[in-house]
């Protein structure tokens, strides 16, 4: 998600080659620091006493949206939510409120399309044409540029339309028929155009800020006059709305055309990969699932003998590899190596990074040396420098994972809860039994706990809390049946 420093330690690192071997330094992070029970900010009611579903809150913790039942869409004389176990819709449809808890201000949506992986902007549905809302100011802007370009009748995926990138920086839109992509910096309205190869351009995506793009593609129409044929994804999900209210989702592949996924890189070369591809700076990528590495050019990279596994993380310029019964940093480029004398759990779930004074810092989980038959895993939480190596261990976890924040690594074991920061190396902990983690969500038996390691604190909720925001906050409904939760709703904070 972020490029790497030139540091003065990299010019000796990129004169080594695959049989020279740099050596890690590991240094063991000092105790942590408990974290406060403070009480929550608790904002005014809002909602109604109506059954409803929270389906987003802003990373500032500033706009809400919810579904809520209020109207008899089916005609039978009551307002009555009921659903079949793929989240199928079979009594009164709900409307999509947005709420800006700012100013107090509230409206009625069509439907709600897509949200950026920050947590800033979200895509909806207005009269029938899509809107863009940026949560920092709360206004929503009609997105004309969206018409045009037919959907493909995918309802359980986001719209084919358009995607955000994963941090939220950048939307990719299609325009026109037959469509080319453009790619909209939301910061400074800057856009460029990437047009498909020989195929018609069915849907893309923006993997990291180092000028790819990753596009599908099927084979273009037999004739002029015939249209394009998109694939149908074969799933037993109602819509990509409605999977809120689902206890049962089933995928089975695909129909209709085939497609093909081509990644483009800066400088407009089409490569078609095979599998899903994790762009590494500028010059390479890897595609982790079959630990295969390339360059821009396309051609394929060798991993050093007995490296068998990789991970990466997307726009970061070095992978991380599993040798035996050791891990190594590999410079696909100069391939370069630094030896770890430690193994570590290689799974793309929990890999994420920060740039620190230049220097870029990823999470990562230190295997022990051995596992008792019948004991759990343990893991130590720990962050890692990409340059030179340097491995900073904290705590022990059972379950671990990076947190709506990607500067923190949390986990807990028995008893206890951790964060780590990938930004300074401090580690928070609290005291208490948890029975489930979703980032700096810690579910317990009748109560959450929402953190805010930023700010060294945390509050007590009850069950019905929401996914919190980075901010620390939450959406509170007044009950729930797991399935739809009752008003009024609140929002509650970490000071």
């Amino acid at each position: 998600m972020r490029l790497l420093r030139p540091l003065a330690l990299l010019g000796a690192l990129l004169s080594l080659n695959t049989c020279r071997l740099a050596q890690a330094q590991v240094v063991e992070l000092p105790p942590g620091v408990p974290l406060r029970r403070v009480q929550p900010v608790v904002s005014a009611e809002f909602g109604g006493a109506v059954r409803g579903r929270v389906v987003w809150l802003s990373a500032n913790g500033r706009m809400a949206a919810i579904y809520r039942f209020t109207r008899d869409t089916d005609g039978d004389g009551r307002v009555e939510p009921r659903m079949g176990i793929h989240g199928e819709m079979l009594g009164d449809r709900p409307d999509l409120w947005l709420y800006d808890l700012a100013d107090g201000d509230s409206a009625v949506y069509d439907d709600l399309l897509a949200g950026d992986g920050a947590g800033r902007y979200m895509a909806l549905l207005r009269g029938g044409r899509p809107v863009l809302l940026d949560s920092h100011d709360g206004e929503a802007r009609e997105m004309a540029e969206l018409q045009g370009s037919p959907d493909d009748g995918n309802r359980c995926m986001t719209p084919r339309q358009f995607s955000f990138s994963d941090d939220g920086r950048r939307l990719a839109y299609l325009r026109g028929d037959p469509a080319e992509l453009v790619v909209r910096t939301l910061a400074t309205g800057g856009e460029r155009v990437v047009r498909a190869g020989q195929g018609v351009l069915w849907r893309a995506g923006l993997p990291a800020d180092t000028g790819w793009t990753l596009l599908m593609e099927t084979d273009p129409p037999a004739t002029a006059a015939d249209s394009a044929a998109f694939p149908v994804q074969l799933t037993s999900c109602a819509s990509l709305a409605s999977n809120l209210f689902a206890s049962s989702y089933s995928y089975s592949g695909w129909e209709g055309a085939r497609f093909r996924t081509v990644l483009v890189g800066a400088d407009g070369v089409h490569h078609p990969v095979a599998g899903y591809p994790v762009t590494l700076g500028e010059k390479a990528y890897a595609v982790p699932d079959s630990a295969r590495l390339f360059s821009a050019a396309g051609e394929a990279i060798a991993l050093p003998a007995g490296c068998t596994e990789l991970s990466a993380v997307p726009g970061v310029a070095r992978v991380v590899l599993r040798c035996g019964d050791h891990s190594a940093i590999f410079d696909p480029v100069t391939r370069a190596q630094i030896h770890l004398p430690v193994t570590l759990y290689l799974d793309d779930r929990w890999l994420g990074g920060v740039m620190v004074d230049g220097a870029q810092w990823i999470a990562a989980l230190v295997l022990p040396d051995s596992i008792p038959r019948g004991t759990p895993t343990v893991y130590r939480l720990a962050r890692l420098r990409m340059e030179d190596g340097r491995l900073e261990t904290g705590p022990e976890v059972q379950v671990a994972e990076l947190a709506q924040d990607p500067e923190w690594l949390v986990g807990y074991g028995p008893g206890d809860v951790y964060a780590l920061s990938l930004r300074t190396g401090r580690v928070r902990t609290l005291t208490s039994e948890a029975e489930w983690l979703r980032g700096f969500l810690v579910g317990q038996d009748d109560a959450r706990l929402v953190l805010n390691p930023d700010r060294g604190a945390y509050i007590r909720t009850g069950e019905t809390a929401s996914d919190p925001s980075p901010a620390g906050c939450v959406l509170e409904a007044a009950s729930t049946d797991h399935r739809t939760e009752t008003g009024p709703w609140t929002r509650r904070c970490v000071p």
